[in-house]
């Protein structure tokens, strides 16, 4: 019911339960001035021919009525009037104009009325609890409560310079006076931010309550707000999913909104978010450089930027040089390197790649980390190889053995010592031969590759396992997915491709250890 709706209805009310007394009142009133004008002393007894004799006391009893008549009258009529204003500043007081959401990891909810006082301020998580503790926000100022809630999560360690990042959201039904509300309010964080010597960053937006968002954000157990800037991230990149970025703090949802270069419509940001957290972009370029055995000023980079990859925060490392591409995706926060991807467009004469052979493994340990693999003594086995080579632009050690007649072919990683690829083979004779020398004339061999026995490998269902673990997905979300025994290299592995959205994922699985060799996810148009 709005407030003509209500003012109409009082003055039907008022009209029904108050007296009609006013024309008796005039016309006593006109009596008493007829009387006076005649001369007539109205204080005396009067008495006329035409007139009954008016006494003192019906005097005092006729004035007595009418002043009683008057005053009820007077009464009914403040009371409509304290009754329609009453109603009216309720109506401006109590009723809800704005709804705020304050979000760092803390999320409050703040409603206003149109006097921009805090009629409810409610927290959303157990975080938020801990920053309205004692705190008594009802029928303050805006300004004043933002400035308690601030202050109270810069004091619990909410916000720092590690975690400087504030989402303000507002909704109202007038567009442009959510507009407004919004920009003061950033302002004022803004400045309370640099006032405690924090360099912040704020992001806002005004937002419009949705059925959708509202399930998202109950679901989550997040603000509206909250919901509503995931949601946009989510749109512009299929790789996200809700769940994971809902779980992130402000600040790396804010650190994944400056790492795009286009701006998302509806939402503005001021500062720059806090990424000490993480190793940082010249960290990683550090790590992919080393590990691919180049320099900095031997290579173009493409790209060194924070992003989001299955379920964790991560950088991604792109450059080339003359002949070859590199792209590497490392860990954020421990800079370890999750994929990477090397591609080869010609030749490289050079097996160390231009890089530093003292920061290779050496052969000695080459040699130890495939017999360590195999199972083998040094002394149980003949090497026939153990050499620096370059494969793929990556400078590797290729180690060969024998041990009966089993041949075994590592290739490793020359500065990690991490096995890259792996082959055993069986060789069947039809006479005695030397591994280490000898005629070969005088004995013949065939030498076929046999596969490890299937009762060996960890199975298709396994394999899927893995596969759906890494990409933080379940088999009921994904569709076309597809499982393969197949080789590689001479290596028995896994092929485990499926669907979910519009991203395909492609993976190549150890069929014996379970190692993830190869992972591979694109976005299919």
């Amino acid at each position: 019911m709005n407030r003509k709706q209500i003012l109409t209805h009082l003055n039907k009310a008022v009209e029904n339960d108050t007296p009609d007394t006013l024309e008796d009142i005039l016309l006593h009133c006109e009596q008493i001035d007829c009387a006076q004008q005649k001369g007539y002393n109205m204080s005396t007894t009067i008495t006329t021919p035409d007139t009954p004799i008016i006494s003192d006391s019906l005097k005092r009893g006729q004035n007595q009525k009418t002043k009683r008549s008057l005053i009820k009258w007077a009464s009914t009529a403040a009371a409509v009037l304290a009754i329609v204003f009453g109603t009216w500043f309720g109506y401006g007081h109590y009723s809800v104009d704005s709804i705020i959401d304050l979000d760092v990891n803390p999320s409050v909810e703040l409603k206003i009325n149109r006097a921009e006082k805090i009629l409810s301020a409610t927290p959303l998580n157990a975080e938020a609890e801990e920053i309205l503790d004692g705190m008594d926000l009802k029928n303050v100022d805006l300004d004043i409560a933002v400035n308690a809630l601030i202050g109270s999560m810069l004091k619990n360690g909410y916000v720092s310079d590690m975690k400087n990042s504030i989402l303000i959201s507002v909704e109202n039904p007038n567009a442009q006076k959510s507009a407004e509300l919004q920009q003061r309010l950033s302002s004022d964080v803004s400045n309370l931010l640099e006032a405690n010597s924090v360099g912040g960053a704020v992001v806002s937006q005004t937002i419009s309550e949705d059925e959708q968002l509202k399930a998202l954000a109950e679901k989550y157990n997040i603000s509206l707000g909250k919901a509503a800037l995931v949601q946009l991230l989510v749109s512009q990149d299929a790789r996200f999913q809700f769940a994971d970025l809902a779980a992130l703090p402000i600040n790396d949802i804010t650190l994944l909104l400056s790492s795009r270069q286009n701006e998302i419509e509806g939402v503005s940001m001021s500062g720059q978010a806090s990424s000490s957290a993480y190793i940082g972009e010249s960290k990683a370029k550090a790590i992919a450089l080393e590990h691919a055995g180049l320099s900095e000023s031997s290579v173009t980079f493409v790209k060194a930027k924070l992003d989001f990859d299955d379920g964790r925060m991560v950088y991604e490392v792109e450059f080339y040089t003359s002949s070859t591409e590199y792209e590497y995706e490392l860990d954020a926060a421990t800079g370890q390197i999750i994929t990477y991807d090397i591609d080869k467009e010609q030749n490289n004469s050079s097996p160390a790649g231009g890089g530093n052979t003292a920061s290779y493994i050496g052969e000695a340990k080459a040699k130890s980390i495939a017999l360590n693999h195999a199972g083998l003594s040094e002394s149980s086995v003949t090497f026939t190889k153990t050499k620096l080579d370059s494969d793929d632009g990556r400078v590797v050690y290729d180690v060969e053995f024998y041990s009966g007649n089993v041949e075994y072919d590592y290739e490793i990683d020359a500065s990690s010592g991490n096995i890259l690829k792996y082959d055993r083979e069986t060789e069947e004779h039809s006479s005695s031969k030397s591994h280490s020398g000898g005629d070969s004339s005088s004995s013949s061999s065939s030498k076929t590759t046999t596969p490890t026995t299937s009762s060996s490998f960890i199975g298709e269902a396994k394999a899927k396992s893995i596969a759906l673990n890494h990409a933080g997905l379940t088999e009921s979300k994904v569709s076309r997915l597809k499982v393969k025994l197949d080789k590689d290299d001479g290596r028995s592995v896994y092929d485990v491709e499926f669907y979910s959205e519009n991203i395909e994922y492609d993976y190549e699985i150890d069929a014996s250890g379970g190692q993830i060799l190869k992972a591979d996810s694109d976005v299919d148009d």
